[in-house]
């Protein structure tokens, strides 16, 4: 790792960057902890050359880590050695002095700030098809001034251009002032040549960085003292269902890392088994679906992340245990066995629901006029028709029915609501039917069609006593009472006019 003191300027300068174009407020807390974290990690072998685009990587890094819970390798192209001899020699300001507004552009925002390009048509306003035959052009005057210096250039492929591009126009022009004549006029001519002095500049006239964070503290940190034990706990990806039941456990107690993985700290250890324990009891999840692991590395804790390299160590040793490897992690129990299945006293209790259903229906269910009030009615005749008073059981429907010059009909009842219209008060009932004969129908069931029986008999020469007959073999729940007849003889049918 290269001392702290040294790289302290263009670190800073490039985290504050990357914090600016991620839309993330550059407070002194945030860009401090992310510079903890670069500094952290930042190798040996990276020299000077390469620094900015390794800082920027690691800056992507930190905002991976503290936004969306990801903690994966610094992804980036390296130039082979004698991609980075032949490139020491090249002068960038060639390339830049021959592109057009758009290359320009491309320069700036593709190459040295690491924006995609369709971000670029985004902020430029050009069109993406405009941005694609300026990149062509870029690619083409670079292999030109390269190959003064670099044999076989026209064989490189677009994308070993863009590593070279990226890597020229990331690089610090040598002779950089540092902070004391950075803000001078000759630091703003150096400025306008080096993209590390230019962000600088833009940095601290912005009010982001102040002069005096361009400076290392004294004593400067150090870092190779910076050390930290982790606990990496792994889930099986089949236990997916589970993730969520285990997170809201280990909530505040570890740091969740996309795809099923935490890390904590390990003196947590006994509250972190407490939390697990419950759930390994009844198998969500199951001991057999976790693995955990304990390393000891160069990191932090800071912004509810594990900063360092530390952290990415954690996570490959845990990610290389068998599953139901625990570590220190006190010993989980097995699964308690599943409870008997409740599918046969569900059965057994439907079947009595279904018995005691059937038994109330015939329990309840009158099963005839036995037992019933009968039906007690009394006819006086009075001129054109008949006075009819009358008591059944309250439960059973009673209709009325008259024959008379128009045939034999329904006597419908007032308001429609059955035997009630006719109540007297005194615990029968009462009416007047117009007709040569009348007849009362007692049905305790209330399931008989009367209105079909007396339209199909309706044509019968005495069709009261066809009613009557009919009525006798179909259902013995039914009553029958009709006013008296007058002669052996049966009644003939009336017709209109007789």
């Amino acid at each position: 790792m290269p001392a702290a003191r040294h790289v302290w300027l263009p670190v800073t300068v490039r985290v504050a960057w990357e914090m600016v174009c991620a839309g993330v407020k550059p407070r002194p807390r945030v860009i401090a902890a992310a510079r903890e974290h670069v500094l952290l990690s930042l190798l040996p072998e990276v020299g000077p050359s390469e620094l900015d685009l390794v800082v920027r990587a690691l800056a992507r890094d930190f905002l991976a880590r503290v936004r969306e819970d990801r903690y994966e390798s610094s992804q980036l192209a390296h130039l082979d050695e004698v991609q980075r001899s032949a490139l020491e020699g090249v002068d960038a300001g060639r390339i830049v002095a021959a592109l057009s507004p758009v290359g320009e552009a491309l320069w700036r925002m593709h190459y040295c700030d690491g924006e995609r390009v369709g971000q670029v048509a985004a902020r430029s306003g050009v069109p993406l098809s405009q941005l694609h035959t300026a990149q062509a052009g870029v690619r083409e005057i670079a292999r030109t001034v390269i190959a003064e210096r670099c044999e076989g250039v026209e064989a490189w492929t677009d994308a070993r251009v863009d590593v070279a591009l990226e890597w020229l126009a990331n690089r610090a022009v040598p002779g950089c002032p540092g902070p004391v004549g950075l803000l001078s006029e000759a630091g703003g001519v150096h400025a306008d040549q080096c993209p590390r002095c230019s962000r600088a500049v833009r940095l601290v006239r912005a009010g982001v960085l102040a002069p005096s964070d361009l400076f290392p503290p004294d004593p400067g940190p150090d870092l190779q003292a910076a050390k930290v034990s982790l606990l990496a706990i792994d889930l099986h990806p089949d236990a997916g269902l589970h993730r969520g039941t285990l997170a809201r456990a280990l909530d505040g107690l570890a740091v969740p890392v996309a795809g099923g993985s935490w890390l904590a700290d390990p003196a947590d250890l006994p509250a972190i088994h407490e939390a697990i324990l419950p759930r390994a009891r009844i198998g969500a999840p199951d001991r057999e679906q976790l693995r955990v692991a304990v390393v000891t590395g160069r990191g932090s804790w800071k912004a509810g992340a594990s900063l360092g390299p530390a952290a990415l160590e954690a996570l490959s040793a845990v990610r290389g245990q068998a599953w139901g490897e625990l570590g220190p992690l006190p010993a989980l129990p097995s699964p308690l066995p599943p409870p008997p299945s409740v599918r046969s006293f569900w059965m057994v209790a439907l079947a009595l629901v279904a018995v005691t259903v059937v038994v109330g229906k015939i329990t309840i269910k009158p099963s005839s006029a036995t037992g019933l009030t009968p039906l007690d009615a009394h006819f006086v005749s009075i001129d054109g028709g008949w006075d009819v008073r009358f008591d059944v059981d309250d439960l059973t429907a009673v209709e009325v029915v008259s024959y008379g010059p128009a045939g034999l009909a329904l006597v419908p009842s007032p308001g429609d609501v059955g035997k009630a219209a006719w109540a007297t008060g005194e615990g029968d009932f009462a009416l007047r039917v117009p007709g040569a004969a009348v007849a009362l129908i007692g049905d305790a069931d209330g399931d008989l069609d009367i209105a079909a029986l007396v339209e199909g008999l309706a044509t019968r020469p005495d069709p009261l006593a066809a009613l009557e007959a009919t009525l006798a073999v179909s259902n013995d729940a039914v009553q029958f009472a009709r006013t008296p007849i007058e002669s052996g003889d049966p009644p003939q049918r009336l017709v209109d006019g007789e």
